[in-house]
This record gives C-alpha cells, structure tokens and sequence, in this order.
C-alpha cells in the first residue's frame, strides 16, 4: 500500500481537450492517469477527445479545459486575442504529410494544381504544409478542396487525388494491402516543426503556477511509462480509449512510428527549442500569414519565471476602463454626426467615380491592338509614367522582352475566351522593373479589354526567401541534406560529362555527445557553429558544404583529386585541433575532427551516393584509428 503518494486532500478537477480522437498518438496522458501519476500529484483528470467544430484554443482560452494539446499553427494565437503558453512538445517532428497513390502519376509537388485534395482546416493553415507548397510555386488555391473523410477507402477507390494523413496511422492500412503510394512531407522539404503541443492559458498559468507545473511533471512520467511499457499501454487503449476500434496491429504500428519523433538532435523529452520557434515564425511571416509580434519569452513556459507570479484581479480595472471607453465613443460619435451628415452628398457623388480612379488597382482600358485608351492614377503610380505618357505608348511597349510570347498569348487568350482570371509577367517601369499579377477581361460595343494589375515583386522575393529557408541549415547556415543531393547530382553529371575530377570529404565531431552531456547543448551548439565557420572559411566558392545530419558534415570539392582533398582536409584539421572556444565558467572547450576522402570514380559512380559510403567507410577507419585523423578510401593512409 502506497500511503506516502497518496493524496491527503481532495484531488483537483483538470481537464485535457485532445486535438483528435484517442489512439497511441496520446498514450502518455491515458498511462499518467492510469498508473496514478495525476493523482499522486493531487489532480484529477478529465480527458477529453475531439469532436467536430472543437477549437483547441478557444476551450482553453474561455476556461472549458484547463490544458489542451494542439497543431504547431496554435502559436499564432499568442498574436492574436487568445493568449497561450506552450508547456512542452512531445513530438520534435511532425507526421503530418500528405499521401497520394503511386497509380495517380502525381511525380512532383508542381503536379498537385488542378487536383483533388481531402484535407482540414487545422492541416490546411500549418506552416509546414503552406511552406512546403509555397516553396514549389502551388497553394491550396491551385486545387480542389473537398471536405476529409479520413478514409483510406476513398483514396483507393480514387474519390480524391491527395489527402491529410498522419503517417503513424492510415499508412498502416495501405501498407497492409500493399497498396503503392506518395508521401509529401513538409519535413524532406527543409519545414520540419513540432507536433502535438500540449499547452494551457496564460491566465490559468498565473493563477495556479503549481498546478501546471504538477500537471505537466506528471504527464512526462506518463510519456516515458508509456513508451517503455509499449504492449500494456496498447492494451489500456483497446479496453479503455479505443472509441475509433483501432487493432493491435495498428496501435503498435502507431507507437513504433511516434517513438522515432521523440527525441530528435539530443533535445530532452517534450523539450520546445525558442530557436525552431523562431524559424517557425519566419516561415509564417515569409508567407504572409503572422498576425503580429510574439515574445517567444513569454511563448514557452519556464518554471522559474512563473512559480512567484501573484494573481491579480483585475475586474475593477476593467469596469473602470470600460467606462472611461464607453463615454469616449458618445463624445466621438456625436463630434463625428453632423460631420458625417456634412460628407454624405459629397461621397454619394463620388461613389460611382471612385470604381476607376479611385479603384486600389492599377486598372487600364486597351484597344484590341494592345494600346492604352484609358489608365487610372494606381496605374501611373505603378509604372511611374505620367497618363498622358501612357496613352501614347503600348502595354507591350512596358513588357520585359522575356515574357512578350507569354503575353502576347495572353491576350490571344483573352480574345478567345473573354477573360483570364490570373496571369504574371515582368513590367518596366519608369525606375526598375519589378513582377506583376494581371486579370483581363474582354468587353463588347467597342470591342476593348479591361485589365487590372497588381504589383507582385513583394511576394516574388518573399518565395525567393522561401526557397532559401529551405535549403539552409538553420543553426549552421550551411546548406541542408536536401540541397546537398539535388546539387551534388548536377555537379557529379558535369564532371562525368566534362572528365573532371571530384573529392568528398566526410566529417565528424569527434565524441560530439560527450560535449553534450559534459557542457551542454548551447556549448554543443557553439561547436557546431563555430566548426562551420571553419569549414566555410577553407571552402573556396566552387565548393559545397553542407550539414549532412547532427554532427556529420560534407565537403564536395569539385576539380580536385583526392591528393589535393588530402591537403585541404589535413588545414582543416589542424586549424580545428587548434581552435579554443572559452566557456562561461573560464574553461577552453578544445575538440578534433575525423575525416574520411574519397574521390569519384568517373566511369563507375552513377550517383553521389556511392561516393558517400565510401568517404563513409574511410571515416570510420580514422575513427578507429584514434579520431583526430584523415584517411582515404582506397589507402587508408593518414
């Protein structure tokens, strides 16, 4: 009998909304309320699944539950009204992708336009599935948007092209009947954010600071139970939560699958990292759909800066304050009446005027020869050339001379059919020349086409930004996996086709985890940072650099064989077993490398992957050699 655990006063009413219906995918919440770790923390714990029309953060943010757990797009909330904080993240990566047959000939993301796609509100506003399809030039705009089901029968049977999956679960199902099929990850696309957030309201964490922090230490230990007693927590599910009648089959599916998200670059278990929400901000921000500043400080929730915090009432100050606004607006709205009354012939007059000249497009009337017949002041403003300059001119006179084909079969277009809805092409303008969005529609009696234009250059290098983001290791700077094997591949054709030489050199941290465990991530992060630097610094501009994947790094050295990779690997090294990095506590941080080279085989080597293994068996010789060592491939010789 456990009497020291056991509560000595009633247990407190908590409630826990899920963001769907109960599956493995929330086994550590069933273990903590089932091997009583909730209730020797003196909580009583209420958890609920999703149904239909259910907002995650509203029920928290209006008091109906106590914690919730949520999509990564929930961060949104705290710049908007719904003030939240984020407690942890089981999940350090997302399953969240989207799955096509393989019978559907869909070979790329550019092929999603025009297609059918099953997929739900949540799914359809992540950052990693806008960004993933952003950075591919197609938005959910581009597709058919039907209402989910859920069911992997309705892919089978072709009542949809794509649809939303988390990959721990239906997959299971097609792989069950050998079914081929397409996974598009926002995470192979360089957008890999968190899942599964469990979080609370700001106002709760203030009021009971105790209480979420119990609630929360409880709910690791039923993580970790979970996870480590994997077939019990299974049965639990299927006697107790399993409302969605899931076989043991595809729980345990489920579980093998979620374990590989929870730990991901050392972080602890549910460990949210300030520097991924930033760059989940970013991509939000690049896309255009940040709804304003957030102080990631205040975001993530850190016992030591809410275990003192006071409650405060602030009902009298809101009285106060609601009627200092109140009378405001009497006072304003009679000040603004007989100004109103005063301005309402005036706007009547100039309603009708204002759908042209006033209009926030740039509008222009064409003759069927493409000349200006008539533009509004949005129009002059957007080329910077006077209306009576723009009347003596052409609109194809204001083309880029690489896009007058495509408008001119525009325009051809338009004849034929009356309108097009969405056409971009460069314009020059008085200054520059920047990108914009034309819709052109044709009219009768005169026979004259209306086009109304837009400046598009704003969005054009945010996609540019995209793009970069995606290719680009954000602690490092230095490219990710993804670029590395789609650029590694041009360079490799090249120099089969032009019989150049190329070396590889790959690269590891010697004992990084001991850096780690021993100073701690932020020093093992300045490792990888500082290491970078280096690399960049003896990388000359022909040469690619990459983050292969935590500690391990490759250097493509094109038109150099493996003696001249041999030098350029032995600098590295010795500037690297050279470097002292001084810690906070007055200590030097000191590491090497190891290095493994090899050189492509011109007639052989079909692809970079080749290469790679065995740069990658050399490297393990140089680790078994006693680190601090380059070896090539063939030799062996350090």
């Amino acid at each position: 009998m456990n009497i020291i655990s056991t509560p000595l006063f009633a247990l407190e009413k908590v409630s826990l909304q899920l963001q769907w219906k109960h599956q493995f995918e929330f086994a550590g919440y069933y273990m903590a309320k089932e091997k009583g770790f909730y209730k020797n923390a003196g909580l009583d714990v209420n958890i609920s699944e999703y149904h239909n029309g259910i907002d995650v953060v509203k029920s928290v943010h209006q008091n109906r539950h106590s914690f919730a757990v949520g999509y990564s797009s929930i961060i949104l909330n705290k710049a908007g009204k719904n003030d939240i904080v984020l407690l942890n993240a089981i999940f350090q990566s997302s399953p969240h992708v989207l799955v096509s047959l393989k019978s559907s000939g869909l070979k790329s993301i550019k092929d999603f336009k025009g297609k059918n796609i099953m997929i739900d509100k949540a799914a359809s506003n992540s950052a990693g599935m806008l960004a993933m399809l952003k950075s591919n030039g197609v938005s959910f705009d581009d597709m058919n948007i039907q209402t989910p089901s859920f069911k992997v029968d309705d892919l089978i049977n072709k009542k949809t092209d794509i649809t939303t999956f988390y990959y721990s679960n239906e997959t299971y199902l097609l792989d069950k009947k050998a079914i081929a099929y397409d996974m598009w990850s926002p995470k192979d696309y360089g957008f890999d954010f968190y899942s599964d957030i469990l979080f609370t309201s700001k106002k709760e964490l203030q009021e009971n600071p105790k209480l979420v922090k119990h609630f929360l230490d409880a709910t690791i230990k039923g993580w970790k139970y979970a996870f480590a007693h994997v077939d019990e927590s299974v049965d639990v599910i299927r006697k107790k939560y399993n409302t969605q009648n899931k076989s043991e089959g595809a729980l345990l599916y489920e579980a093998r699958t979620l374990k590989k998200l929870l730990y991901i670059d050392n972080k602890k278990l549910g460990e949210i990292d300030k520097n991924k929400i930033q760059r989940f901000l970013d991509i939000y921000n690049a896309l255009g759909l940040e709804n304003g500043k957030v102080n990631i400080k205040e975001l993530i929730y850190k016992p030591s800066l809410h275990q003192n915090e006071k409650n405060v009432d602030y009902t009298l100050l809101l009285q106060i304050l609601s009627i200092f606004i109140l009378i405001l607006l009497i006072i304003l709205y009679y000040f603004n009446k007989e100004i109103k009354l005063k301005k309402e012939l005036e706007k009547q007059k100039l309603m009708f005027e204002s759908l042209f000249n006033g209009s926030r497009d740039a509008i222009a009337v064409l003759d069927m020869q493409s000349n200006f017949i008539n533009v509004n002041p949005e129009y002059s403003y957007l080329t910077g050339l006077s209306k009576e300059k723009l009347l003596k001119t052409s609109c194809m006179s204001l083309t880029h001379p690489d896009d007058i084909e495509s408008s001119e079969q525009a325009i051809l277009e338009v004849k034929r059919t009356g309108y097009i809805k969405e056409f971009e092409k460069r314009c020059i303008t008085k200054d520059k020349i920047i990108f914009v969005s034309m819709s052109m529609s044709l009219l009768s009696n005169p026979d004259i086409i209306l086009i109304s234009a837009r400046d598009i250059s704003y969005i054009k290098r945010k996609e540019k930004e995209l793009k970069k983001l995606a290719s680009i290791d954000p602690l490092t700077h230095l490219y990710n996996r993804r670029y590395f094997s789609n650029t590694a591949k041009h360079i490799l054709h090249l120099a089969k086709r032009e019989k150049k030489n190329l070396s590889l050199l790959m690269i590891d941290i010697d004992k990084f985890k001991n850096v780690n465990d021993k100073y701690g991530h932020k020093s093992g992060d300045n490792v990888l940072v500082r290491f970078s630097k280096i690399l960049k610094k003896y990388s000359r501009k022909s040469d690619v650099s990459c983050r292969f994947g935590g500690e391990e790094f490759i250097l493509l050295l094109p038109q150099t064989d493996v003696g001249g990779a041999l030098v350029i690997a032995q600098k590295l090294r010795v500037a690297i077993e050279e470097l002292k990095i001084p810690l906070e506590d007055g200590n030097i941080l000191n590491f090497t490398i190891s290095i493994g080279i090899s050189q492509v085989d011109l007639r052989n080597d079909e692809d970079i992957e080749a290469v790679i293994r065995r740069a990658d068996e050399a490297l393990y010789d140089a680790k078994n050699s006693g680190r601090n060592r380059v070896c090539e491939y063939n030799s062996k010789e350090q």
